[in-house]
């Protein structure tokens, strides 16, 4: 099986108050969040403009299981799973060159990519879609389009990170198993060539999991033993468990560029929201166990933030942020376990007018997170890359991210953030 791929996003705080610096992308539709930089200092002061030195954060969390697994060859059958259905263009539902959009902007279709947000006329869904049965439904050039993929000889399901969901060749041999795979305790299955492929993870001390959009379920390193990661990190929405964000949709990864000024610049944290239900007013849960370092109202369109410190048990500490939030049910200080509820997402609309519910959230290192904490200056919603930085939805988004001149001075922490989705990911429970 290929090796796995990690990334994660990164957010802002200040002292007692966490601010943001530019406009976010929700499920349906664009607001401008306003400039951290114009907001009050926090409770404790304003302090110094930042904490020189770079984090002694250790990377190699980020590094795949190449190596280990051998490659595309090394896992199961020798084999590796079996390439994409279609391209990266997108023509629904067939597959075939279109006149679709592609993951990195428009195209005369009108879809954004499969990560974008949702179109007028389309409510949530968005160009990446979704499946009920066989029939696939997404969105596209503001409209609702729907398929019968049985109709085609083809079953609906998830083709890549391009595409979405799409009508797909149905698997010979394999039922309902897909490239994708599935898990039973760890044992990993999946469909390579009409055949099914079976392999036991525990064979090679490792377990069975979702490594990423490419590869679905493989055989992965397990988590290294220490008191934070023994109880292993989850998400902070939906059922908690299941990648990239709990069943929620990231609609704007770490690093991503946006220009819509006076916002501009490299986006510092995840943006997710519900493509299937109701996102405002859904608990929001602590990603592992941790102390509250902070829990309260802030003065930018967060409305009420939590960060959360967590232990890795190995000399190392991150902490987690979530913003756009209802008054927090945990306070400062207060012991949280992993999957407890610390908040519910704010509603954009009761609040702010237009539909644009969704939670920013990050994780980034101590150092980082204590520059926050103490005051000095607040960690910026974005910061001032001045042109694409190539990372546009989950298949690039980096592990690590050192932001580029922000005001708020978390420039000086190189690799302070940390893609939540990836993370997770390599510490999941």
């Amino acid at each position: 099986m290929k090796p796995s791929t990690l990334s994660l996003s990164g957010f802002t705080l200040t002292s007692g108050l966490l601010l943001a610096c530019a406009a976010e992308t929700g499920g349906t539709s664009v607001e401008p969040e306003p400039d951290g930089t114009g907001a009050s200092a926090g409770t404790s002061g304003g302090g110094e403009a930042g904490v020189a030195g770079s984090s002694s954060w250790a990377t190699g969390g980020a590094q795949s299981d190449a190596g280990s697994t051998g490659g595309a060859s090394g896992a199961g059958s020798g084999s590796g799973k079996p390439a994409s259905d279609a391209g990266t263009s997108k023509p629904k539902p067939d597959g075939d060159a279109g006149t679709g959009g592609s993951s990195s902007g428009g195209g005369s279709g009108g879809g954004s990519g499969a990560t974008g947000g949702g179109s007028a006329g389309c409510g949530s869904i968005t160009y990446e879609g979704k499946c009920q049965g066989d029939v696939l439904t997404w969105c596209e050039a503001g409209a609702l389009q729907k398929a019968d993929c049985a109709a085609k000889g083809k079953t609906c399901g998830y083709q890549d990170a391009s595409v979405g969901y799409n009508c797909i060749a149905q698997a010979t041999g394999c039922g309902s198993l897909d490239d994708k795979g599935k898990c039973d305790g760890t044992v990993l299955s999946w469909c390579e060539n009409g055949v099914k492929q079976v392999v036991d993870c525990a064979d090679t001390s490792r377990t069975c999991k979702w490594e990423n959009d490419s590869i679905g379920y493989n055989c992965v390193a397990k988590s290294p033993v220490g008191s934070g990661v023994a109880t292993g990190f989850g998400y902070p929405v939906g059922d908690k468990s299941t990648y990239p964000a709990g069943g929620w949709q990231v609609s704007q990864v770490l690093g991503n560029y946006l220009y819509s000024p006076p916002f501009v610049g490299g986006h510092l944290a995840e943006d997710i929201f519900n493509p299937n239900g109701a996102t405002a007013n859904a608990p929001v849960y602590s990603v592992a166990d941790g102390v509250v370092a902070y829990a309260g109202s802030n003065t930018s369109t967060y409305k009420n933030v939590v960060m959360i410190k967590h232990d890795l048990g190995n000399g190392q500490k991150v902490c987690s942020f979530y913003g756009h939030l209802w008054p927090p049910v945990v306070s400062t200080g207060q012991t949280v376990k992993r999957g407890q509820k610390i908040a519910e997402v704010l509603d954009w609309n009761a609040v702010f007018g237009g539909e644009n519910s969704h939670l920013h959230y990050v994780i980034v290192t101590e150092a980082l997170c204590n520059q926050a904490l103490a005051g000095s200056g607040g960690l910026c919603g974005y910061d001032k890359s001045s042109g694409p930085t190539g990372y546009s939805n989950l298949s690039n988004e980096p592990f690590s991210y050192t932001s580029k001149g922000d005001g708020c001075g978390s420039e000086v922490h190189k690799d302070g953030y940390l893609s939540p989705a990836q993370f997770v990911l390599a510490h999941h429970f």
